[in-house]
């Protein structure tokens, strides 16, 4: 993060010398190049966004579903496929985009491309109005953009209360030279013709594709093989045929010396003894980054993420290293947020030595490596201090971002109450509800991991 991007946050003095702290403690923070994008993003950036659609256009939006989750289906193993079918992780929607107006802090555009997104997020919402959206600026004008940027999440936090998750848990990864998408804060209102004018959806958290230009902007170059994986646990191997892989879910072309290349990565993880998986490894794999991608889901409790789930990252083979890098994606249950994988004091006590939950034949094989968990095990220690520690920059962060967004937050309750209740608990986040206070949270984590 350059000194001009930190400026245009509005930070105090105190919260940039944490910063640096961090950048100093890691030694691995990249100073990216100023661009136009950078004046959307912000800790306490707030936009106030209003889209506008036809009736048709808002019907013809609403996805198509092919059941319930298989959550009690064994990881790997087949689903249900074509119409209808679904893979586990997957609520199975499928969200189709329609023209619409949108109007960003007064710049507005016609006939961006716009569609719902999400999976549990949008299952826990699907009773209002408010939902996660996707914003595609390029789908059906060629060459529009936004401040240079083609596409925008917008996530409705229905499962974070405190709002504040995703932009607080980014900045870790970005500080441990991770390349980690930016965020800022939006209010939203919808209008509907004929059926809405200017209806306020309320408060979500506008968050950065992982996409070309987000490519471009890390790694000097569009080009790679980019990959969401979504329903395959802890990069399996499925054999030599590439066809096998469409659980991969490539977001680029992909180059077929660069399928050969994953494939090969995944046999070794899978086949290899331990004398060639440690010995190849890291030419297959950036190991280093995959160590700073670890400590930092480790310090953050981030389990609905490659320690646990089967999705909400993302894998990018660069064409430089030739070697894939793990980026991170979906930081809404972060900090302890996620139950299912634990109580509370278990998720603010995670073990270190094993913070996956089952086996994940990668993560087992390298932590098992003495040479990859010390270096796993020192950039964990410094993060932990240089954000989480008392004049830590994540724990600096967290009051002024509280403050930027305060009465956005209140008004957002009120709207959430005044909305019924869905089969599922309706928009409101329900059984996510009561999450450890993040001031707890670090101050509990920082404690158990330099014990």
């Amino acid at each position: 993060m350059t000194l001009r991007q930190l400026l245009r946050l509005g930070i105090g003095c105190s919260l940039f010398l944490a910063l640096v702290a961090v950048v100093s403690a890691q030694g691995a923070e990249t100073l990216l190049p100023a661009s136009d994008s950078d004046s959307v993003f912000g800790l306490t950036r707030v936009w106030k966004i209003h889209l506008h659609l036809t009736a048709d256009n808002w019907k013809a939006m609403q996805p198509t579903r092919g059941g319930m989750p298989s959550f009690g289906r064994p990881p790997g193993s087949p689903g249900p496929q074509g119409p209808g079918g679904f893979r586990p992780g997957s609520f199975g929607f499928e969200f189709d985009y329609v023209k619409a107006d949108i109007e960003l802090n007064g710049e507005s555009f016609k006939d961006i491309g716009v569609r719902f997104k999400g999976n549990g997020t949008y299952m826990m919402s699907a009773s209002s109005r408010k939902r996660p959206l996707k914003i595609d600026f390029n789908r059906f004008v060629e060459d529009q953009r936004f401040h240079g940027l083609q596409q925008l999440n917008l996530h409705n936090n229905v499962m974070d209360p405190t709002h504040v998750r995703q932009a607080l848990s980014y900045p870790v990864f970005q500080a441990a030279g991770v390349p980690a998408p930016r965020t800022a804060f939006a209010e939203i209102s919808l209008t509907i013709d004929g059926e809405c004018d200017r209806e306020l959806l309320g408060l979500y958290t506008m968050v950065e594709d992982v996409d070309k230009a987000f490519l471009k902007r890390h790694f000097q170059t569009s080009k790679g093989m980019l990959l969401k994986p979504e329903g395959t646990q802890g990069l399996e191997y499925k054999g030599e045929d590439w066809t096998a892989y469409e659980w991969y879910e490539p977001k680029t072309n992909v180059k077929k010396s660069d399928a050969r290349r994953f494939i090969g990565a995944l046999r070794l993880v899978h086949q290899a003894d331990d004398e060639t998986f440690r010995r190849e490894i890291g030419s297959y794999l950036d190991i280093d980054e995959f160590a700073r991608f670890l400590a930092v889901n480790t310090l953050l409790s981030n389990m609905d993420s490659f320690l646990t789930h089967v999705h909400n990252y993302y894998l990018y083979l660069s064409p430089a290293s030739n070697k894939l890098m793990v980026l991170p994606w979906d930081m809404d249950l972060s900090m302890g947020a996620f139950f299912l994988a634990g109580s509370v004091d278990q998720l603010q006590e995670l073990s270190i030595s094993h913070p996956h939950v089952g086996s994940n034949k990668l993560l087992d094989r390298l932590l098992a490596w003495d040479e990859f968990d010390r270096s796993y095990r020192e950039h964990l220690r410094k993060l932990t201090d240089a954000c989480f520690g008392e004049n830590g920059s994540t724990r600096a962060s967290l009051p002024a971002v509280q403050a930027a967004i305060k009465d956005l937050v209140a008004a957002d309750a009120k709207l959430v109450a005044s909305r019924p209740a869905g089969p599922r608990g309706g928009p409101g986040p329900g059984m996510f509800a009561n999450p450890p206070p993040l001031e707890t949270f670090m101050t509990k984590r920082h404690e158990s991991i330099l014990a």
